[in-house]
């Protein structure tokens, strides 16, 4: 799918949660965290031998947050509550955090093996869809430097 056709289904998915994007209605996050739309990845990620440690803010986040730890290895992956969406982000010391997209921009087995799973259950998204320019209006964003990231996920900079 190309780039142009998958910010038109997020931006479609987004619209159908948040009902319109000038006064986005929240009210869908706590009922969608109680049910667990994750489970199947969460429980598949705790078989990889990593710490795993979920942590989810219900005021800021509209998705999953998960630290995948194994080692000298830290990986963040959010799981969005809008739709099967994801973004996976190395987090390295002294460098900024970078996304894992695709196979090619995976170094470890850890990374390699996550990626799978989540793969079979949601879209992992690049960079540049991450930082894709959207008007949305969050209270902790101003709408002209809202970004896919930030309605997918949470209302916090993207650390991109």
């Amino acid at each position: 799918m190309d780039q142009s056709a998958l910010i038109r289904d997020i931006t479609a998915a987004a619209l159908a949660r948040y009902g319109n994007f000038e006064k986005p209605d929240f009210h869908f996050v706590g009922p969608e965290l109680k049910a667990s739309p994750w489970r199947s990845i969460l429980q598949q990620l705790e078989g990889l031998g990593a710490h795993i440690t979920e942590d989810t803010d219900p005021n800021d986040d509209v998705s999953l947050n998960i630290l995948i730890e194994k080692g000298a290895e830290a990986l963040s992956l959010q799981l969005s509550l809008i739709g099967p969406y994801a973004a996976l982000r190395r987090i390295t010391s002294g460098r900024p955090i970078e996304a894992i997209a695709a196979l090619n921009d995976s170094r470890t087995d850890l990374e390699r093996r996550v990626m799978d799973i989540v793969s079979r259950g949601a879209k992992l998204l690049d960079r540049s869809t991450l930082l894709f320019p959207i008007k949305f209006n969050l209270s902790n964003m101003e709408p002209d430097e809202t970004t896919i990231y930030n309605v997918l996920f949470t209302d916090g900079p993207s650390g991109l």
